[in-house]
C-alpha cells in the first residue's frame, strides 16, 4: 500500500496544485499512461460531453467449491 501511495503522490503532486486554479474542472482521470508518464491526466470540464467507457470484459471464473468425497 505504501508503494502505491508513493506512486499516486508523485503523479498527483502537480495536479493537486494546478486544478484548483483552473475553472470548470469536474473530474481528473489518471490512466496507466499517466502513471507511466506517457500522457498527462485527462481533465473533464463542466459542459464536456460524457466520455464513452469501454465495454466491460466478460470473464469466466471457476466457482471455488471444495471437493467433497463421500465416506465409504
Amino acid at each position: 500500500a505504501r508503494g502505491l501511495r508513493a506512486i499516486m503522490e508523485d503523479v498527483m503532486l502537480n495536479i493537486m496544485y494546478d486544478i484548483p486554479s483552473e475553472t470548470g474542472v469536474k473530474t481528473c482521470e489518471i490512466t496507466a499512461d499517466t502513471i507511466n508518464k506517457i500522457a498527462p491526466p485527462h481533465l473533464i470540464r463542466e459542459g464536456d460531453p460524457q466520455p464513452k467507457l469501454p465495454a466491460a470484459r466478460k470473464t469466466r471464473t471457476k466457482a471455488a467449491t471444495p471437493a467433497v468425497k463421500k465416506a465409504e
